[in-house]
């Protein structure tokens, strides 16, 4: 895939020296062929699925989220629960807002390429900067419309807009039942930013919103927390993947059910048939104890700025590493004391008992695991 896009160039392209004039673009419904022409091509180029979606309140969603808000659904999570009515109004991302064009960013075909992070530890979507390059391919195509005198403000992993839904709208896939979007042909496992832009364009031919799960509710079912609820609401009071991120502390119910996970969960992903049906789809490898173990202790031994620079693509809650640590505390009295490092992570843990408070809690859930006490 490409990370570097280029203005297009040749017959029927559009070159960096011209300009609306030069083009003689006449009409609204020329610049927005123009428009549509510039975004195909680049989306062509960087292998992005992509979908256009008429401006308007998503009061549905508005509505969803205030209510789920008042069931406590969203625990400490705030994102788009923050302020619901911000986050459902793309009119106001822009001056003259018309169209929203949505990308999905497919990334198994890319954990090939280059040296993944963590990977034993976070899930797919962190181990490396996807977001990163869906932004600089999203900021290329901002570029290229600039040219074209067209106003346009790149959306990506932001309270300012609910991607998931935006992407249902925009045609670019269907809802799961555990509230993930289906891209046609790559699942789940995609990541999806946005392009809110002052030039209305045809909307993409939507398909059902929600797929055709039928009977199957395995996402349901083999949530270690039962996060997942009938109706596709997540409980992020159990969402294995809000609980590592979050500041709070870790309900001792479900500490053994995060396994070795670092930062976010892919089981309701993993077992859905449909990822199991895309065409990039590959089984994880089965890693073994001493190479989860290597990596834990990664972690344990890094310094904050060590531990910043090396997630610095992730959410990390006021850049607070501590919430790091504690994740690989559990990881690590999850992982059990079979690895040959073992002495040495009783070494970092112990070392960590001294170093903060915070970490108490967890290092008691190592010592039950162990059946010593540091």
């Amino acid at each position: 895939m490409s990370k570097d896009l280029h203005p297009p160039s040749g017959s029927g392209e559009i070159a960096n020296s011209e300009t609306l004039k030069e083009l003689k673009v006449t009409s609204r419904g020329e610049l927005g062929e123009l428009v549509l022409r510039t975004i195909t091509d680049r989306a062509d180029k960087s292998g992005l699925v992509f979908g256009v979606y008429p401006v308007r309140r998503l009061m549905n969603s508005y509505h969803l989220l205030n209510d789920r808000k008042a069931k406590g659904l969203n625990g400490s999570m705030q994102f788009t629960y923050r302020n619901p009515l911000r986050s459902t109004s793309p009119d106001r991302i822009i001056p003259g807002a018309r169209s929203i064009v949505t990308f999905a960013l497919p990334i198994e075909h890319l954990e090939t390429q280059g040296d993944l992070i963590l990977p034993r530890l976070l899930a797919r979507y962190a181990r490396r900067d996807y977001y990163g390059i869906l932004r600089r391919e999203l900021e290329s195509v901002h570029e290229a419309l600039g040219l074209l005198g067209v106003n346009s403000k790149v959306v990506l992993d932001s309270n300012e807009l609910i991607d998931k839904e935006v992407a249902v709208r925009s045609g670019v896939g269907s809802y799961l039942k555990n509230s993930l979007v289906n891209v046609a042909g790559f699942g789940s496992f995609t990541v999806i930013g946005s392009l809110v832009l002052d030039v209305a364009l045809p909307r993409t031919l939507v398909k059902e919103r929600l797929i055709s799960c039928g009977r199957c509710q395995i996402c349901i079912e083999q949530c270690p927390t039962s996060a997942i609820g009938a109706d596709g609401a997540i409980d992020a009071r159990r969402c294995i993947s809000w609980l590592l991120q979050s500041p709070e502390d870790v309900d001792p119910k479900y500490l053994a059910a995060i396994g070795t996970r670092l930062y976010g969960c892919d089981i309701c992903q993993e077992v859905c048939p449909i990822n199991r049906r895309s065409i990039f789809h590959q089984e994880e490898s089965s890693y073994s104890v001493d190479e989860t173990a290597i990596e834990i202790l990664q972690v344990l031994k890094s310094s904050d700025s060590q531990l910043l620079e090396l997630l610095n693509h992730i959410y990390i809650h006021k850049r607070d590493v501590r919430l790091v640590r504690r994740n690989a505390i559990i990881a690590a009295a999850n992982l059990g004391p079979l690895s040959a490092f073992e002495d040495e992570i009783v070494s970092e843990i112990a070392k960590l008992k001294l170093a903060d408070s915070i970490y108490q809690p967890y290092i008691q859930f190592f010592n039950q695991s162990r059946g010593v006490a540091i």
